[in-house]
Parts: C-alpha cells; sequence; structure tokens
C-alpha cells in the first residue's frame, strides 16, 4: 500500500453519508452517468445489473431519485460505488 498508494487508491469507492445524486433523475441514470464518467461510455452499462442485487426494483429504478427514501437513495449509493 505504501509504495502503490495511487494505485491503491484508484480500486477504493466510498459512499458517502450525504450522496450526491442528480435528484430528477432516476436511480439508472444516476448509475449510467456515473459510469460513464468513471469507467467510459463502452463499459458504462455493466452497473445496470447492481440495483436488482441490492433489492432495488425495475420499478423503483426507473423513477426519480426524489420520490424515494433515504434508504433507497443509500442503496444507489452503495451500487453507484460498486
Amino acid at each position: 500500500m505504501v509504495r502503490e498508494e495511487l494505485r491503491v487508491k484508484q480500486m477504493i469507492n466510498r459512499v458517502s453519508v450525504d450522496a450526491a445524486f442528480f435528484k430528477k433523475l432516476s436511480p439508472m441514470e444516476n448509475l449510467l452517468y456515473a459510469a460513464s464518467v468513471r469507467l467510459g461510455a463502452r463499459e458504462s452499462t455493466s452497473g445496470a445489473r447492481h440495483p436488482r442485487r441490492l433489492g432495488i426494483s425495475k420499478k423503483v429504478a426507473l423513477a426519480p431519485m426524489e420520490h424515494m427514501s433515504r434508504g433507497m437513495q443509500q442503496k444507489v449509493a452503495v451500487s453507484r460505488a460498486l
């Protein structure tokens, strides 16, 4: 870790207490945007499977974030970190 500090940091994600999202967008839109910024356009669709793994239904994943509870928003934040 000491010798490869930058490489280690690139492999770590975090989930903030106050997760920042585009509230008018759906969880899927937020996740795809974050993935495209971090991974590039080619790999951005791979994050689409994470919401299901965390118990976020397709209906919820396509609704605006502003209509979700804080707990559900935190699930999306965990999905984004993955």
